[in-house]
């Protein structure tokens, strides 16, 4: 079993590790570092695990959970939210919540 950030293409690790994949959507901090080809690159034992902050994420991320079901994903969707933690300094940073 191995756990990417997504950024790099699974396609050629072997069939029998199970993947799971985190897919950053764009409201998370990340937006860029998602590998596309990593949908289709997935088997029916592997797991996809949403990074989301907003509704709209939410969205997006209903859409490409269709697109890795399609790519043999099993029907496993995680979803990590991301939300901002205010600092006593005023400052905002942002947390995964796994």
């Amino acid at each position: 079993m191995i756990e990417t950030s997504g950024e790099r293409f699974i396609g050629e690790l072997p069939r029998e590790v199970i993947k799971i994949v985190d897919v950053k959507c764009p409201d998370s901090g990340e937006p860029d570092t998602f590998e596309m080809r990593n949908l289709e690159a997935l088997s029916e034992n592997d797991e996809v695990k949403f990074v989301l902050s907003t509704r709209r994420d939410y969205g997006i991320c209903a859409r490409l959970y269709v697109a890795a079901r399609s790519g043999a994903a099993g029907e496993t969707g995680l979803f990590s939210p991301v939300f901002e933690i205010r600092k006593e300094s005023g400052r905002a940073s942002s947390r995964a919540c796994s």
